[in-house]
C-alpha cells in the first residue's frame, strides 16, 4: 500500500488505510478530528485534526453567527483563520494552528480568581470582626 495510515480509535489501532479511507471515516463520523493517526516516517501519533491532508474536511464548515443570536456554548473563534472550532479541539482543524487561551476561558479564570478574592477577604475581615467582638 503506498499511503499506509494507521488511526486509534478507542485504544484499538487499526490496519493500514490510505488517506482517502481517513477522509471518508472522518466524514462518516467514524473517526474524530482527536483520533489519533499516524504513518510511516511520523515521530508520533498525532490527532486526525492536525494532519493537513484531514484538517479541511474534519469539521464541517458552520454557517455564520445570526446578528443577536447566543454564541453556542461549545465553539470559540479560532484566532489564526477566524473559523469556528470546538472548545475541546487542541487545534484548528481548518488551519492546523494550535488552540491558545480563548478569551471566554480567560474571562471564566479571572472570574473565579475574582471569587476567590472576595472570599478570602470575607474570611479575612470576618475573622477580624470576630476577634474585635470576642475581645469586648
Amino acid at each position: 500500500m503506498p499511503d499506509q495510515w494507521y488511526y486509534s480509535k478507542n485504544g484499538q489501532r487499526s490496519e493500514p488505510v490510505t488517506v482517502h479511507q481517513l477522509k471518508q471515516l472522518l466524514n462518516s463520523g467514524q473517526l474524530g478530528i482527536t483520533d489519533f493517526v499516524w504513518k510511516p516516517g511520523m515521530p508520533t501519533w498525532i490527532p486526525a485534526g492536525q494532519v493537513p491532508e484531514l484538517a479541511a474536511i474534519a469539521v464541517p464548515e458552520l454557517p455564520p453567527q445570526l446578528k443577536g443570536a447566543s454564541q453556542s456554548k461549545g465553539l470559540v473563534l479560532c484566532k489564526d483563520c477566524g473559523k469556528q472550532i470546538s472548545r475541546q479541539a487542541p487545534c484548528c482543524p481548518h488551519c492546523g494552528a494550535p488552540r491558545r487561551a480563548y478569551r471566554a476561558d480567560r474571562e471564566a479564570k479571572n472570574l473565579l480568581m475574582g471569587i476567590a478574592i472576595v472570599v478570602l477577604l470575607v474570611f479575612l475581615c470576618g475573622g477580624c470582626v470576630v476577634v474585635v467582638n470576642h475581645s469586648r
